[in-house]
């Protein structure tokens, strides 16, 4: 009889789960949202070390515009006061004033632009400000372009300096540029 009744209590609880539905499957979504914070940043890319090299002739048409390497093809007669060439002997003083004539007058020192001396990328700006200071008394007021902000596309500024040639003592004139770009 106990067998009986074990077998009558299992029926009766399996015929009861059999009434309890059985759970459906149910597909549950979720919005994840992902915010990543960078810092601003600024990239500044130019070389650290420019040696130039002036051919003479280019330093001689930068002192003096139409002037050659080895001096001025005047002729003797040309170079006279008033064209003249009545000398009459050899003792006759001529004074050429070189020295107040206005075609040997040197240019202004010269300026060079090193077009597209520096780079800038950048992330989380609007703007840029240029600046450049330098060192060194020979090569002086410089100044630079400000690039345009293209964000991290690459943008290009120049770099325009004076050689103050009364200032270069040797055959080389040197300084050191620092270049400052800040993101606005």
């Amino acid at each position: 009889m106990i067998n009986l009744r074990k077998a009558l209590l299992v029926t009766v609880i399996s015929a009861s789960l059999a009434v309890i539905p059985a759970p459906s499957v149910k597909a549950a979504t979720l919005d994840v949202d992902v915010d990543i914070h960078f810092p601003q940043i600024v990239v500044l890319y130019a070389y650290t070390n420019i040696e130039l090299s002036i051919t003479t002739a280019g330093l001689a048409d930068a002192l003096h515009t139409g002037a050659t390497v080895s001096g001025s093809d005047a002729t003797l007669a040309d170079a006279l006061p008033n064209n003249t060439t009545g000398i009459t002997d050899m003792t006759t003083a001529i004074d050429l004033d070189i020295a107040s004539d206005t075609q040997f007058d040197l240019n202004a020192d010269p300026v060079m632009t090193l077009n597209n001396a520096f780079g800038v990328r950048s992330l989380g700006y609007t703007g840029y400000s240029a600046t450049v200071s330098t060192t060194g008394t020979e090569l002086i007021s410089p100044t630079v372009t400000t690039p345009a902000n293209t964000g991290l596309t690459l943008s290009t500024g120049n770099l325009s300096y004076t050689v103050d040639l009364d200032a270069v003592t040797g055959t080389a004139a040197s300084g050191t540029f620092t270049i400052t770009v800040t993101g606005t």
